[in-house]
């Protein structure tokens, strides 16, 4: 039996104090208890590992089931990508999307803990997977879990990097993330200078994108880069589609401006916004009478009575 246990752990290399335990006091029962507990882990692997080359069709994992046919559920080409914080959550995932969404979560945390490289994955496993991860990453933006989708996104860096246009999904993922109050201010600021740069390569292949121009001056505004930030969101508004990105983008820029103390040119920049203009769930001028950010113009001992007077034309009827 010692001789058994010193092989074993010369195999496994133990610590050298860990190794002299095991030969002088370890019980056999929990020798065997550990022997049968690296047996079963070593079969599931091989297992996994098996199950996910030889399947044509999709992976499969010996406990989550098949998910061949999960393949085959709708992508989003139209997924939203959220751009207004005010917009609130974003549509729901039918049921068919939701579970693909759960089914790929637990595949990307099942071969994170195997001992599979999903770099050393070929031909249609390749292609298998990283379908099923990008389509994960991007319910998960959808579902607003932002987290989750960066952890996806981000994983198939290592994989096969992600198209440049497909990387707005990514910096929106950082953008949106930003926000969250279990950040601190160096972590927040990381998360944004991160969506800059992904906006920034989107824009290479994108370069008239207005969604991903919002998003990159929203990124530039949070952190104090005001001047980049009016650039952007003017760009946007040249190649937007539809009103409410010019909308938004019109008070944006004046909010900007206001936080450079450039209290006339909000001004004019708010008087270009017509009466019934929304922006996500709101109308824009009911927001302008109470918004924080539009306080010192609202104050303003120049400049305020004129905001005032415009407020109380625009919402005129809208009470």
């Amino acid at each position: 039996m010692t001789t058994l246990v010193s092989a074993l752990t010369k195999l496994i290399r133990f610590p050298d104090a860990i190794a002299n335990y095991f030969i002088a006091d370890v019980h056999v029962g929990m020798l065997f208890i550990i022997t049968v507990s690296a047996a079963v882990f070593a079969v599931y692997t091989d297992d996994l590992i098996k199950r996910i080359k030889k399947l044509p069709g999709g992976i499969e994992l010996s406990t989550g089931g098949g998910i061949a046919d999960l393949l085959s559920a709708p992508a989003l080409p139209t997924l939203p990508v959220p751009a207004l914080p005010e917009e609130g959550a974003q549509p729901a995932l039918t049921p068919l999307e939701e579970r693909y969404y759960e089914k790929g979560v637990q595949i990307f945390w099942q071969l994170e803990l195997s001992a599979l490289d999903p770099s050393k994955l070929e031909g249609r496993e390749r292609a298998n997977y990283v379908e099923v991860i990008v389509k994960t990453g991007k319910y998960a933006l959808a579902k607003e879990d932002f987290f989750k989708a960066i952890d996806l996104l981000k994983k198939l860096e290592e994989v096969q990097p992600l198209p440049k246009r497909e990387l707005r999904f990514l910096g929106t993922a950082y953008l949106w993330a930003s926000g969250n109050p279990t950040l601190d201010e160096k972590q927040k600021r990381n998360y944004l200078l991160e969506a800059v740069r992904l906006y920034e390569l989107a824009l290479q292949e994108e370069k008239y994108d207005p969604d991903v121009l919002y998003n990159l001056a929203w990124a530039y505004d949070e952190l104090g880069l005001y001047d980049e930030a009016i650039a952007a969101y003017r760009k946007a508004i040249i190649t937007g589609r539809h009103l409410e990105v010019f909308a938004g983008a019109m008070y944006n820029i004046a909010v900007s401006l206001i936080k450079k103390n450039a209290f006339s040119e909000a001004l004019q920049e708010l008087e270009k916004i017509p009466a019934g203009a929304t922006w996500g769930r709101d109308k824009i001028w009911k927001l302008a009478k109470t918004d924080t950010d539009m306080v010192p113009l609202r104050d303003h001992p120049e400049y305020g009575e004129a905001f005032r007077n415009l407020v109380r034309a625009r919402t005129l009827g809208l009470e």
